[in-house]
């Protein structure tokens, strides 16, 4: 299946498919109604869902933490609802191919009825998920970032220095662009027919998604140890200076410096997550401490503490934001004021968690999935997973009343309330 090129200045999502659709018949009966009701009005009745980013597909789970803003929330999600999750048992499990130790937190991604992982260090793979048949295989020399991307047709994955680009429907390579740069832990974020990267050495790239054209790069300093996220005319990445960290907004069309916010301490691998008109950013310094800042101008609205360290991305869904720290567990906070909702589940957590249905779900470094209930941080339900071998500690996807958990021992595990 070719990629294909989105007018990269939109604002509505890749593959949004019956949505798109929907939205321009909308936008056609809002032509109708302005000469009645003037432009301002007419725009209002524009549904939001065709104009924000996070607004995300149903059916699919397109890159880490579900969008390009990594708010780890699907609104699509209907079936695990917080009294259903109890049900929640193993459908099957899937070894994508030989195990192996790394270091690095696995993060499946669904698109069309295929889920795709990067496991261990090497290696990534495609499952169809109607009979779990693996689809194909592919192995690399050097190092594979285990958090990729699916747009459009196209894989985009991390391999040693280089950003790759594979047919997602069979594997093989249709372009890459070698940054000179490690990017084991880089994740590659796709919007609107465009890629962004950031590599250690503090540049952000952009690129065609089709084509592998560079758009353009800019160098912010410091070190990028952390994925970048998109929202409306913006790209957000978080930095590392010796003075601490730096969180910026980038122009997407060109990589010109919106705005810049210094912050103590430094952002690990987690991230920014961008929901709507508010950046949420942790930065560890002795306490670590949750950010959030206003997407326009980086104007800091409040910030929270958390434990004594955050490598994770925070997940945003409405007014609900819960962030996971390796040292003291979950915190959720109001994300309009700030305030702590909720404090659970006292572990390390090396991966983030995600929301769906009012359902927060997360695993713990030694292998443990958990749901819990978003609005008050009670355990749902959990899993023990550690016999799938190699903790499985990656980041789920649930999508469609499933919850897909990969280990980086090349195992993937589907749980829902379904036959067996």
């Amino acid at each position: 299946m070719p990629a294909t090129t989105i007018d990269v200045e939109t604002d509505i999502p890749d593959g949004m498919g019956e949505r798109v659709l929907t939205a321009r018949r909308n936008l056609l009966l809002v032509s109708l109604v302005a000469s009645a009701l003037g432009a301002a009005q007419a725009l209002q009745a524009v549904p939001a869902a065709a104009r924000d980013l996070n607004a995300g597909t149903r059916g699919q789970w397109t890159q880490f933490m579900f969008d390009a803003g990594h708010t780890g929330f699907n609104p699509n999600e209907t079936v695990l609802s917080p009294g259903r999750v109890v049900g929640l048992h193993q459908l099957w499990d899937v070894s994508l191919g030989p195990a192996a130790e790394a270091t690095q937190t696995s993060a499946p991604v669904i698109v069309d009825g295929v889920v795709y992982d990067a496991w261990g260090s090497n290696d990534v793979a495609a499952v169809r998920l109607s009979d779990r048949h693996v689809l194909w295989r592919r192995h690399f020399d050097a190092a594979v970032g285990s958090r990729p991307a699916v747009v459009n047709g196209v894989l985009y994955a991390t391999v040693g220095s280089a950003l790759y680009a594979l047919r997602a429907s069979t594997g093989s390579k249709v372009w890459s662009y070698d940054t000179r740069q490690d990017l084991y832990f880089t994740v590659p974020t796709a919007a609107n027919g465009v890629v962004y990267l950031t590599t250690t050495n503090g540049v952000v790239y952009s690129f065609n998604g089709a084509t592998g054209a560079k758009r353009w790069s800019r160098s912010v300093g410091g070190q990028l140890d952390s994925a970048p996220a998109l929202g409306n005319g913006a790209i957000v990445v978080a930095t590392n200076l010796p003075s601490g960290a730096r969180v910026l907004a980038l122009g997407r069309s060109s990589g010109h410096v919106l705005w810049t916010r210094d912050v103590p301490g430094t952002v690990w691998r987690g991230g920014p997550a961008v929901s709507r008109s508010t950046v949420y950013v942790g930065a560890n310094a002795n306490v670590s401490t949750l950010y959030a800042l206003r997407l326009s101008d980086g104007k800091r609205l409040w910030s929270g503490p958390l434990g004594r360290e955050m490598d994770t991305t925070p997940a945003v869904a409405g007014d609900t934001v819960i962030a996971a720290t390796i040292d003291d567990g979950l915190r959720a906070f109001d994300a309009r004021d700030g305030a702590v909702r909720w404090n659970a589940t006292r572990g390390e957590f090396w991966a983030s968690p995600v929301i769906a249905d009012g359902v927060a779900y997360i695993v713990e470094d030694v292998g443990t999935l958990r749901a819990l209930r978003a609005s008050t941080g009670a355990v749902l339900w959990f899993v023990d997973q550690q016999e799938f071998g190699s903790a499985a500690m990656g980041t789920v996807a649930v999508l469609d009343g499933v919850v897909y958990s990969a280990t980086p021992a090349g195992v993937l595990v589907a749980y829902g309330l379904g036959p067996r």
